[in-house]
């Protein structure tokens, strides 16, 4: 291999290599193997933080703004079919639909926040009993990033459920 080629080689290489976030690659190591029963897709991964691989740094493709999952009052179960609606900082407004995973996404294509993101309003299968999350999103929209665990902790205020009749 003559020297340029080799320089050329090793200069991509290194870039590859400099590119790389440890903090970030560390995230997403931590969020372990697939699920081998639950198919790469939009119900996926229920309860994780969603823009860890969905967010600027990858590894996914589908880049989202925000995404997260909700789950009726026993902590466990999806809330398929509830809709999120969320607000930014500029007064836009966009809605996500909850599949039947509990997950929900927006892409980032279809919305660019303006942070804080507040209010987060979830309403269910009873539109008299919405769950309206008050408190601020200051930068990261992934919401198991701070609603993580089955209940509520000094941590973390738990998973994001509705409460039904």
């Amino acid at each position: 291999m003559s020297a340029r080629r080799m320089l050329l080689a090793g200069t991509a290489l290194a870039a590859v290599f400099a590119c790389s976030d440890p903090v970030h690659d560390a995230e997403v190591a931590a969020l372990g193997p697939e699920d081998p029963a639950t198919p790469t897709g939009p119900t996926h991964r229920p309860g994780q933080p969603c823009l860890a691989c969905h967010g600027d740094l990858g590894p996914a493709r589908t880049r989202f703004a925000v995404g997260g999952t909700i789950y009726q009052g026993d902590l466990v179960t999806p809330a398929s079919g509830a809709t999120v609606t969320i607000n930014d900082a500029a007064g836009n407004q966009v809605q996500a639909t909850t599949n039947d995973a509990g997950n929900f996404y927006v892409l980032y294509s279809d919305f660019q926040p303006v942070f804080p993101i507040t209010p987060i309003t979830v309403v269910g299968s009873d539109p008299n009993n919405p769950a309206t999350m008050i408190t601020h999103i200051g930068r990261d929209a992934s919401c198991a990033s701070c609603h993580f665990g089955s209940e509520s902790s000094a941590s973390s205020p738990g998973p994001i459920y509705l409460l039904t009749p």
